[in-house]
């Protein structure tokens, strides 16, 4: 659960991804937004799933490089 504000702020990071890498994008909607477990998004894309676990880390790494350029602390790291 996040605040309005960090909610928006992770939209941006997000929109960012979907610009620059739109497959792990949709890697990081699957699992996030749509609570697809990692098994089966690995089975739909037909990889290993460790790949989609590494694949989704850089996502995620992506997403935390943004807000860490973007020099945000968001509320719920208090």
């Amino acid at each position: 659960c996040c605040t309005d504000d960090d909610g928006l702020i992770i939209e941006g990071c997000l929109s960012q991804l979907r610009k620059k890498k739109p497959y792990e994008y949709s890697l990081l909607v699957a699992y996030y937004l749509y609570r697809i477990s990692k098994r089966r998004i690995a089975k739909a894309h037909k990889k290993d799933e460790r790949l989609i676990r590494i694949e989704m880390q850089i996502a995620e790494g992506f997403i935390d490089g943004c807000l860490s350029m973007a020099n945000v602390r968001l509320d719920l790291e208090n």
